[in-house]
């Protein structure tokens, strides 16, 4: 799920910088203790919370004992430093990213799960197979989404626009009721709001049940085309 081209570039730049600290004629400061810096390190490697729940902490760098042995039987220490120091900083970058592209994929999970009830829709994780999302009933088996009603499906897609939409300033909708329960559709707009980041919405509809909590917005079109010969 983590970006494959981001972790080439991240670590192709962290191999780049670690040997420019060791080729740097730069005295090397005593400030920081290894220790401290080795136990900073493998908590950052062992991931957060959301990294675990999408499992990505089953990725933990195992050449870490390797370090750990290698410090504790160096004679300078304190030379790895300022390798240790930019490894740090790569790992913390590393949580950065990870952090925002999962806190979008929860938005999005608890965006569309306000709609349903007597259901979830949830990320089903398998080893050596890509994350797939499927439906969750209490005291049942993952589904697929094919067992999902056409409305259903609906608010899937919309909530996935809403939340994979960035740079767009202004966010247009035609007829986004279609399918959708009476119910949903009063909530509809605001929820896909809540995804857009406060972006512009215009929406096209027949509903009145959509319309109705956005009065102070609403614009009704009129034909001006003449029936007269």
């Amino acid at each position: 799920m983590l970006s494959l081209q981001y972790e080439r570039e991240l670590t192709s730049r962290m191999f780049l910088e670690i040997l420019e600290t060791m080729l740097s004629n730069t005295d090397t400061t005593l400030e920081s203790d290894p220790d401290q810096l080795f136990h900073d390190i493998s908590n950052l490697d062992k991931g957060t919370a959301l990294e675990r729940r999408y499992r990505l902490d089953q990725r933990r760098n195992e050449s870490l004992v390797s370090v750990r042995a290698l410090l504790h039987g160096a004679t300078q220490r304190q030379r790895a430093i300022p390798a240790l120091e930019k490894y740090k900083r790569v790992l913390i970058e590393r949580q950065q990213f990870t952090e925002n592209k999962f806190r979008a994929v929860e938005s999005y999970l608890i965006a569309v799960n306000q709609f349903y009830t007597k259901k979830r829709i949830d990320i089903d994780i398998q080893e050596q197979q890509p994350p797939n999302l499927v439906v969750k009933y209490k005291d049942k088996d993952s589904l697929p989404l094919s067992v999902l009603s056409s409305g259903e499906r609906q608010i899937l897609t919309l909530m996935f626009a809403a939340s994979r939409i960035s740079k767009q300033e202004i966010v247009l909708l035609d007829e986004p009721e279609i399918s959708l329960h009476v119910d949903w559709q009063s909530s509809l707009l605001e929820r896909m709001s809540g995804l857009l980041d406060g972006k512009q919405i215009i929406v096209c509809s027949h509903s009145p049940t959509l319309a109705s909590n956005h009065l102070d917005v609403l614009v009704e079109l009129k034909s001006h085309l003449s029936t007269q010969k």
